[in-house]
């Protein structure tokens, strides 16, 4: 049995604060078919987001009767443990951070699709090296300090995936936490040999300092195309009380990544964007976006829980299927 208390420990340390939700014009007809409901939701202000936002700004969730309450968090394994408390109905994390819970046993349920790395490079995540330092390749790592923001989670995972398919053994590499807005500092300033740069820190390095950076390679697309990052969600006994609302949630959610791809360069988007995230649209235009997807496969929630077990933080999951619920599913 994982009390409350064991499962704010296992997850680390979380931050509250107020997002005033946005909304937007919706149906009538549909809102008063249901009852309303008010969610708290557990979020990152990060480009993965922008198809829940976009649902926000648009009134898909107003639609569906909801009013949506946001507290932010610095990251995805930040928010898990006040989900594991009964402080949100939901929260967005990554992949791996929702899985080392369940493996605790807590019992998250995936409820949407969301965020992944895109088919072919450019990816939202690269290792950068200093172009006066003789490190050129993944070869050149061994013994080197590499920054990830935190350990155990889907960056870390992949770093490690990437040093192995590039013949490096990932255990002769030191994998130390950087939080992604100070890495490229923490790389020019020598703290650290290799840094991993996340959108949209990764164009504001190459703007400022390009010329003194060399990329090694995109850990995400050299290791599993179109793997996932991160989606929402919920407490199986939440879900199984309360099976309508989810449903509603997961549909609006959906009609978010439906608009967002159909949008993907609109001015409309990039507003949606910079009022989440503060990214100025002349800077979206030079990044790389994630891809959105409303469908989570079990194919590849089971790659990266058999890719955790490979890499020493495995445990006893059960099949993919079993922790996907039907919302998921489009």
């Amino acid at each position: 049995m994982i009390t409350r208390r064991k499962a704010l420990g296992q997850f680390g340390t979380f931050s509250l604060g107020t997002v005033v939700g946005m909304s937007g014009l919706a149906s009538p007809s549909a809102a008063l078919a249901q009852d309303k409901v008010k969610l708290r939701i557990g979020v990152v202000p990060v480009i993965d987001m922008a198809p829940f936002f976009a649902a926000l700004k648009l009134g898909y969730f107003e639609a569906e009767n909801i009013e949506v309450d946001t507290t932010p968090a610095p990251g995805g394994a930040a928010i898990l443990p006040a989900l594991a408390a009964g402080q949100f109905e939901a929260a967005f994390s990554n992949t791996v951070s929702i899985l080392l819970a369940i493996q605790e046993g807590i019992e998250f349920r995936f409820i949407t699709g969301g965020a992944l790395n895109g088919p072919e490079p450019p990816d939202v995540l690269a290792l950068y090296a200093r172009k006066d330092s003789n490190i050129k390749s993944a070869s050149d790592l061994v013994g080197k300090r590499i920054s990830t923001n935190t350990r155990n989670n889907i960056i870390w995972l992949r770093i490690r995936a990437w040093l192995e398919k590039n013949g490096v053994d990932p255990n002769k590499a030191n994998l130390v936490e950087v939080p992604f807005p100070q890495a490229a500092d923490a790389l020019l300033g020598g703290q650290v040999d290799a840094a991993s740069l996340y959108e949209p820190f990764m164009t504001s390095a190459i703007e400022t300092h390009g010329d003194r950076l060399v990329r090694l390679g995109y850990p995400f697309g050299e290791t599993s195309r179109a793997s996932l990052i991160s989606q929402f969600a919920a407490m199986k006994g939440y879900i199984e009380k309360n099976p309508g609302v989810i449903e509603r949630f997961a549909r609006a959610h959906a009609k978010g990544v439906d608009w967002v791809n159909k949008n993907r360069g609109s001015k409309e988007l990039e507003d949606i964007i910079a009022s989440f995230t503060r990214i100025p649209p002349e800077r979206q235009r030079k990044m790389v976006f994630c891809a959105y997807d409303a469908n989570l496969e079990s194919a590849k929630v089971q790659e990266i829980a058999d890719l955790m077990k490979r890499h020493g933080i495995g445990g006893r999951v059960p099949p993919a299927d079993q922790v996907i619920h039907s919302t998921a599913r489009r």
